[in-house]
């Protein structure tokens, strides 16, 4: 891994030097990262890639208000029935369908425990945090580094959220087309969700009213576990199982 010391802060200086610089792996030596116009961003020799919020299709997902409220998404987290909910994000990856249920009024807890990833994440709420539109979203946004699954388990009851909301990594394509560049550079970091089954079962155990899982259209549901129903988007599904 290497940094541009002259262009990160002082507190990602130290957190990389602890949880990357120290334990190197194959999957992290081949990237560079670094600050370019105030925006933290990881490079591969050919592609740098940045989480942000103001621009491209999140951009104008996230401009769009309302939009979240009748989002297969928030349809499938239960907020048009029950309005505003306790949302813990178990793997919060770019942080793009935490921003869309935080417009909600939604109160989202994330965990990320790629180190590289939460940096990245946690630069683009700082600058989405001086968003007019974003400002609000963002602060009810707690972004956790680390493995959800340990502290799922550790919830006392009052801490457990009424929705647990997964969105394990996607099997890699079998086409010959490659997937986009940028998400060639995020499953770098984030490597396979081969604990995805565990976290379903856990989740299970942890949410109070429902658990969410994001997947492709045609996968398997995790666990082999039939949904108590599923809403769809265009390109993936969301499998909803209910908490009795």
């Amino acid at each position: 891994m290497k940094i541009d010391t002259a262009s990160v802060h002082e507190e990602e200086r130290t957190f990389l030097e602890k949880h990357v610089v120290a334990a190197p792996t194959a999957d992290t030596e081949q990237y560079l990262l670094r600050r370019q116009d105030d925006i933290l961003m990881i490079s591969d020799g050919d592609t740098s890639f940045a989480i942000d919020f103001m621009q491209g299709k999140t951009g104008y997902r996230l401009k769009q208000g309302n939009e979240g409220k009748r989002s297969p998404l928030a349809r499938a987290c239960g907020i048009h029935k029950h309005g505003p909910s306790t949302i813990l994000d178990a793997t919060a990856g770019l942080g793009e369908d935490a921003m869309v249920l935080a417009l909600t009024g939604s109160t989202m807890t994330l965990f990320e425990r790629s180190p590289l990833l939460y940096l990245l994440l946690t630069d683009a709420l700082r600058r989405a945090s001086r968003i007019d539109h974003l400002s609000d979203a963002v602060s009810r946004i707690t972004l956790h580094f680390g493995d959800s699954t340990e502290t799922l388990q550790q919830l006392v009851p009052q801490e457990r959220p009424e929705v647990c909301y997964l969105d394990p990594m996607f099997s890699p394509r079998t086409k010959k087309a490659l997937v986009k560049k940028d998400l060639r550079i995020v499953r770098g970091l984030v490597g396979a969700d081969t604990d995805a089954d565990a976290l379903l079962d856990t989740a299970l155990e942890c949410a109070t009213r429902q658990v969410v899982v994001k997947r492709i259209h045609g996968a398997a549901p995790l666990l082999d576990k039939t949904p108590h129903h599923v809403v769809k988007g265009r390109t993936i599904r969301y499998d909803v199982y209910m908490i009795n």
